[in-house]
């Protein structure tokens, strides 16, 4: 019966395939003809994406990039959409990895609703762009990539990427020679960071090697509208090799440069141990293959597990941050162990677990603020939970067995599976040290869109008369209406509040900024949490500088307080708008006692989220200072002391206090305490103790 079956849907196809040949070309052909030149033009376009920067953007190397992908990838969505109701053809079967990156959007959207933020969690941040938003739009990118393009198409996709990754290069060194003018990052050119553009180079490297083999066997190749001879298309393919290869040695990106050479090592050995005829050597590198894997898993499990070998080694190189951001990565999992605290929201967890030793920069490195665990592992059991972790695996998982499945079945060459492998092994490991951004993440559903294009499953056409798919054009107005909600809401409003956050911070006066507020704030909830903390800051310098004015405080403070009533897990944000709080209280010539108290309820509410923080502690006893309540604030200074008495800003916050006060034996203790572990500063505390102090500790 399954045989009579199979014959059955092979001849239906056969019929169908032939009646569409058949078909009359005219209005409905052109317009099909216009959606595929949609579609393949949006998707070179979306390769020009590290390029894109806009200096007069609130993050001007992420928010840009995942603005534009999102835009260009709802256009590609809403043409292939068509061209899927449209035509039978143009629809592919479902596959195992297919499903498995479905399952885990499924994931995300249940960890959004049932997170500890929600909105966060859907809209993401100009500074990151990677919520539950750009997993929607990168699964509707792989849902069509996978069904319109066969694997020529794929191949000038990693052309046109790897020409694009060569203009990223050449604007790194002409930085690196000095030129002026050049819109780049340092050591990072216009992806961003050194990390991000080592992990952007590091697949188009191995996109320019899998293209080298693969077009070694064609004698010409078509390239858009021009054919290109082979021996054209390997100089440029090793040219770019060697170009970005050079490049990443000097991005100073070190998981990147490890990784590429442990790929290419790995892919020798893959290839020594399947395709060599010899059984000696196969043999030998098999046994290299196990070890490895062995050693590889173990190393895994070593750098997960806390306070282990591989931790130290790491820790002693670079320094001690990631130690300890996992250990809060991982109380924070088993908090909420199922689906976890939602896209985003790892700033809570590593705020309610604090370690008080981020304020020791020797140790723990300058930053004292993490909204990622950088590491993928950990990031996802924060972002989803077990689910979350499962879920990301399985992409993975699926992969690996539809390369290995063609690979057995002789459907697909060496280089076809064993290239993606090794991209999908490389940034996996990659990312246990450092995370995805929008180029990245296009890069990676690359890989994943043309794994499930090769995987051998093609659509089974049936015979759609004529009358019947016109019929179908009904559907195009409402997508195009769709595709102008989507790109107003997701793109057009979004880069509108990224853009006035800026002109509020470069305008001179209220009324310049008044207009500009409303931009920022009210445009959408992109990011909007992000841009209430900026505004706030950015009023805590008009404050000191004695430039604010009561609109600004009004506006800015109502907007803060919003986020304290929708985020509850939100400290940052709560801390910053006390400082406001304090600092406008304190410009005033009788100090607001309404506006302080306000600041002292949001400070009870930040120690509440984050008790082992210091910061809390030293913002309170300002607030606790101008309320009178000195016993109050020396209290709270001798508790933020004892969290961590290596703390060098803790004694200096407390000196200045005492001083304030006039305890000056107080002080002097203070500073005695401080030179316990600091001998080196004696001369610097003296003068302290010695100067008059005016200032709010």
């Amino acid at each position: 019966m399954g045989k009579k079956s199979r014959e059955k849907r092979i001849r239906r196809a056969e019929q169908a395939e032939e009646f569409i040949k058949k078909q009359p070309r005219g209005a409905v052909s052109g317009l099909e003809k216009t959606c595929l030149f949609i579609l393949y033009s949006s998707a070179y376009l979306m390769l020009l994406i590290p390029l894109i920067v806009r200096g007069d953007f609130l993050f001007p190397f992420v928010g840009p990039k995942g603005l534009y992908l999102m835009a260009l990838i709802e256009i590609f969505f809403a043409a292939g959409v068509f061209l899927m109701i449209f035509s039978p053809r143009y629809r592919a079967k479902r596959n195992i990895l297919s499903l498995a990156i479905g399952s885990f959007v499924l994931i995300m959207i249940l960890a959004t609703i049932f997170g500890a933020d929600p909105s966060r969690s859907f809209w993401s941040k100009f500074e990151r762009m990677s919520g539950l938003l750009m997993w929607l739009h990168l699964f509707g990118f792989f849902l069509v990539s996978r069904a319109i393009f066969k694997k020529d198409d794929w191949l000038r996709i990693f052309s046109f990427s790897i020409l694009a990754s060569m203009v990223v290069c050449s604007l790194f060194w002409l930085n690196k020679a000095g030129v002026k003018g050049l819109s780049v990052a340092y050591n990072g050119s216009t992806v961003g960071n050194s990390s991000f553009l080592a992990t952007y180079l590091l697949f188009n490297l191995f996109f320019a090697l899998y293209l080298f083999f693969e077009l070694k066997k064609r004698k010409v190749f078509q390239f858009f509208f021009i054919k290109v001879s082979r021996k054209i298309c390997l100089t440029i393919a090793a040219a770019g090799f060697i170009f970005m290869f050079i490049t990443l040695m000097f991005s100073t990106g070190r998981a990147a440069i490890l990784v590429f050479f442990g790929g290419t090592g790995l892919l020798l050995l893959l290839y020594l141990a399947l395709e060599r005829k010899k059984n000696n050597i196969r043999l030998i590198a098999k046994m290299c293959l196990i070890l490895g894997l062995i050693i590889y898993l173990s190393g895994l499990a070593l750098l997960l597990w806390n306070n282990s070998p591989i931790q130290q080694w790491l820790s002693e190189r670079a320094n001690k941050s990631r130690q300890v951001i996992w250990s809060n990565a991982w109380q924070g999992f088993l908090e909420r162990p199922i689906l976890g605290w939602g896209p985003e929201n790892f700033s809570f967890v590593f705020h309610e677990h604090f370690d008080p030793g981020f304020y020791i920069p020797e140790i723990y490195g300058p930053d004292t603020r993490f909204d990622r665990a950088h590491n993928i592992i950990f990031d996802n059991l924060v972002d989803g939970g077990a689910l979350g972790l499962l879920g990301y695996l399985s992409m993975f998982g699926a992969s690996f067995w539809i390369l290995g499945r063609g690979y057995r079945r002789k459907k697909l060459n060496f280089m076809t599976a064993a290239v993606p492998s090794i991209i999908l092994v490389a940034h996996f490991t990659q990312n246990l040290t450092v995370f995805d951004m929008p180029a990245s993440f296009l890069m990676l559903f690359i890989t994943f869109g043309f794994i499930s294009a090769v995987s051998g499953n093609e659509p089974a056409p049936e015979a759609i008369p004529l009358r019947q798919r016109k019929n179908r054009i009904i559907f195009l107005p409402l997508l195009v209406l769709l595709l102008f909600f989507s790109l107003s809401s997701f793109v057009i409003k979004p880069a509108r509040a990224g853009t006035a956050i800026i002109g509020v911070m470069k305008s001179p006066t209220f009324e310049g900024r008044k207009s500009l507020y409303e931009k920022a704030l009210h445009s959408s909830p992109m990011g909007l949490y992000q841009i209430r903390e900026h505004l706030g800051l950015h009023i805590f310098n008009l404050i000191e500088a004695g430039l604010v004015e009561v609109g600004d405080f009004e506006i800015v403070t109502q907007a803060l307080e919003e986020t304290a009533h929708d985020s509850p897990f939100d400290y940052y944000d709560r801390l910053v708008l006390a400082r406001v709080y304090n600092a406008y209280a304190e410009l005033q010539k009788e100090k607001d006692e309404i506006v302080l108290k306000r600041a002292e309820q949001v400070l009870e509410d930040a120690l509440r989220l984050s008790p082992t923080k210091q910061e809390g502690y030293w913002e309170m006893a300002t607030t606790k200072l101008m309320l009178n309540k000195n016993d109050e604030a020396a209290e709270l200074l001798e508790r933020a002391i004892s969290l961590d008495p290596r703390v060098l800003r803790s004694y200096q916050v407390a000196i200045l206090f005492y001083k304030k006060i006039g305890e000056m034996e107080k002080a002097r203790q203070k500073g005695d305490e401080l030179l316990k572990y600091y001998p080196e500063l004696e001369s610097s505390v003296r003068q302290i103790l010695e100067q008059n102090n005016t200032q709010n500790p």
